[in-house]
């Protein structure tokens, strides 16, 4: 189950999984964009929570 924010003065629409160490951003599309990470540890968790759920990602520069 995820849990869902609207920001206010944005609009925009922040998402979070349990257990994914971040939060994302809703887009339009219903993909969900997330900052990539520079720290190695939460990079490798969040990489293994995405392959671990099935969840298909890539890395934009």
């Amino acid at each position: 189950m995820a849990i869902r924010r609207s920001e206010a003065l944005t609009g925009n629409r922040f998402i979070a999984f349990p257990g994914c160490p971040l939060e994302g951003v809703e887009l339009d599309d219903g993909q969900i964009e997330m900052r990539f990470p520079r720290s190695e540890e939460i990079r490798t968790v969040l990489i293994n929570w995405l392959v671990y759920w099935g969840t298909p990602f890539r890395v934009l520069p």
